[in-house]
């Protein structure tokens, strides 16, 4: 069966059964996909691949959108990918175009808007539409929905419909015809292992399956005592009801998991409603801070005490940003070393604001330069002209160069501030050579601006992320 799902109690994305399957892929046509729920987790699985031999090279690994979207660009009809916001656009305007018959008790709200466009977005193949886009109100009622939720599938329909007439296409149409396209083409469609995922959309599950009808497909479970593991469960159990599975026990499930004794307990207590009592041996603490002002500074005083005994320590959040804001800097104060995972939106990250405002005032500098006027003859050598001064003094220059992302270091951005300052009479091109000067700035700086002023924006970025990168390498 091309569809297998492969249930393992090792708790490392990369198993050991993953492996196995990666290797049977490569065998069997010289390439395999490895599908992960997120980019992080796919840098992970790609670190410990690399030190796999026969697996360093011949493994794409990526998140099924990721996958879908470059496939599409490839054996797509032209179509541009629909994001959010194209989505919520249409969605308001396929509202508006509505008749009063269309809409019923609907009203035209930002709360209507969004759950419209999730709708056509996430799920617009598997609704009750006929082929004109029409809501099918005997399925709807069949399938118990009320009057309200039918006119919005009806909604969406016209949705899909406004997407069709302007190009695009939304995620879950992509996710459901890519691998029809690909059977069309006849394209030689690699083994697809899927990993890290306790729950999929419904996009995604459909994209399983019908990979699974054109190449083998191994679904990767993992198994761990009581509820926590009802979520897996109910992924494979849609699996097995939509198409014949094979179900595989993974051999590693033979060798136990090493645990303290005391997390082992935890680990069975968590979501049941039994008491089970957790011996105080020391692998599991309660900290109680008085209130949630206090819960910062009670984690920051435990995790420096711990980090005083040597060694690595993570700590898990439900809440990374309040985290950063609160914790982080505590554990600074107190000497600790910390790295922190998260998603930030790009314009909310100092470093972008800092790199953006650097690129805008280089162009316009840029341009000041081109017709900056030349220094006229004088009775005792060259006058200097001067142009528009309102860029003078460059702050937005010196607030990138203080940046951590420009590699200069504060002693010499002052000094280049300073020197900004104390000359009235600087030039557009006075400014832009010494950004070019690794001896003024930093080597990273200079070849950005070198790239920028060439108008390549993304190899400046990657110019100033490159000391970055050399810094993770072993």
């Amino acid at each position: 069966m091309p569809l297998s799902i492969v249930r393992t109690s090792q708790e490392r994305l990369v198993a050991t059964c993953v492996k196995q399957a990666l290797h049977a892929g490569i065998e069997r046509n010289g390439q395999a996909v490895l599908l992960v729920p997120s980019f992080a987790q796919a840098l992970e699985a790609q670190r410990e691949l690399s030190l796999e031999q026969g697996l360093a090279l011949s493994v794409t690994t990526t998140t099924p959108s990721a996958w879908v979207k470059e496939r599409w660009e490839v054996w797509g009809d032209g179509r541009s990918f629909a994001d959010a916001t194209a989505l919520m656009v249409l969605g308001r305007e396929a509202i508006m175009e509505a008749t009063p018959e269309e809409l019923g008790p609907i009203e035209l709200s930002p709360g209507v808007v969004q759950v419209l466009s999730n709708l056509a977005g996430q799920a617009l193949p598997w609704l009750p539409l006929d082929d004109d886009g029409h809501v099918r109100e005997d399925v709807c009622a069949a399938s118990g929905l009320t009057r309200a939720e039918t006119l919005l599938i009806g909604l969406a329909g016209k949705l899909g419909g406004l997407l069709d007439q302007r190009g695009y296409v939304g995620s879950a149409t992509a996710f459901s015809l890519v691998p029809r396209l690909l059977a069309d083409a006849s394209a030689t469609v690699p083994s697809f292992v899927i990993a890290g995922f306790e729950a999929m959309p419904r996009a995604e599950r459909e994209l399983v399956v019908a990979l699974g009808s054109l190449a083998p497909v191994s679904v990767v479970i993992p198994i761990c005592p009581g509820p926590a593991a009802d979520q897996a469960n109910a992924l494979a159990a849609w699996f097995e009801h939509a198409v014949p599975c094979e179900s595989v026990a993974a051999a590693e499930d033979r060798v136990p998991i090493e645990r303290a004794e005391g997390l082992s307990r935890l680990l069975e207590a968590l979501f049941t409603e039994a008491r089970l009592a957790v011996d105080p041996q020391g692998p599991v603490e309660i900290l109680l801070p008085a209130g949630p002002v206090a819960e910062a500074e009670l984690v920051a005083r435990r995790v420096s005490e711990l980090a005083g005994q040597g060694g690595d320590l993570v700590v898990a959040v439900p809440d990374v940003q309040r985290a950063r804001r609160e914790l982080v800097p505590k554990l600074a104060a107190r000497g600790c070393h910390v790295k922190l995972a998260c998603s930030t939106p790009l314009l909310d990250c100092a470093s972008s604001q800092a790199f953006f405002s650097y690129a805008s005032t280089v162009a316009r500098l840029a341009e000041l330069a081109a017709t900056w006027p030349e220094p006229a003859e004088g009775l005792e050598g060259p006058i200097a002209q001067l142009g528009d001064m309102s860029w003078w003094p460059p702050r937005e220059l010196s607030d990138f160069l203080l940046s951590d992302i420009a590699h200069v270091g504060a002693t010499r951005a002052w000094w280049v501030d300073s020197a900004w300052r104390g000359n009235r009479l600087l030039t557009p091109a006075r400014i832009l050579a010494m950004l070019q000067s690794e001896s003024d700035t930093s080597p990273a700086v200079a070849r950005a601006t070198t790239e920028l002023l060439k108008g390549r924006m993304g190899t400046a970025a990657s110019k100033l992320l490159q000391p970055y990168v050399a810094a993770l390498a072993p």
